[in-house]
Formats: C-alpha cells, structure tokens, sequence
C-alpha cells in the first residue's frame, strides 16, 4: 500500500514529467494517422494500446491504456525513484516497452497487417 504521506518531490518529478508528456505524445501520435500516413508514430509509442485493438479487437479498453500508459510509468518511476533505484526501474520500462513493439510487430506481421 502506498503512504501518502511520504510522497517527496522525488515521487512527484517523474510522475508530473509524464502528465505533462501525455497529451504531447497522445499528439503526436495523432499527427501521421491524420495526414493518411501509418500510424508506426502511434504503436511505438503505444505498443500496448494498438495490440489491444488490433490484435484483440477490443477497441473499448485501448484509450484507457492509450491514456493511462505514460502516468502509470511516471508512477513506476517516481516509486523507483523515492528508493533511489530509477535506473533499473527506466531499463526494466524501456526493456517491457520495446517487447511490446516487438511483439505487436511480430504478431500484426502473423496476420498479414503489417508490412510485406
């Protein structure tokens, strides 16, 4: 259970850095798919989200996860961060997010979505 009351600005820094990413990146990600590009932007910044959609075909659960991706890393992060251990904390993101991509690539290749 997480004490409130010892949330310090260590826990506050990373958190708020991604609140205020999240709009940006929910953006930028926006950009491609509306000038009719494809929308790589979109799944490498939110692996999780289009493998709900297009792998799942649950398109109800994937703003949530679109949305809530970036603060649930902030707070992971700022956790990680009032211990002092945020550089294992960022490599084991970093290393979950890019097994998304990898295997959101894998699998929308498996069904002919992606890609010759």
């Amino acid at each position: 259970m997480i004490d409130y009351r010892e949330m310090t600005p260590k826990f506050w820094k990373p958190f708020i850095a991604c609140l205020v990413l999240t709009p940006l990146s929910v953006l930028l990600s926006l950009i491609p798919i509306g000038m009719r590009h494809e929308y790589y932007l979109g799944m490498a910044l939110f692996p999780f989200a289009f493998y709900t959609a297009f792998i799942w075909q649950f398109y109800a659960f994937a703003p949530v996860l679109w949305i809530g991706q970036l603060p649930a890393y902030g707070m992971i992060l700022g956790l990680a961060n009032r211990r002092g251990k945020i550089l294992y904390a960022l490599c084991g993101l970093l290393a979950l997010h890019l097994l998304g991509i990898i295997g959101l690539c894998l699998a929308l290749r498996s069904i002919g979505t992606l890609g010759p």
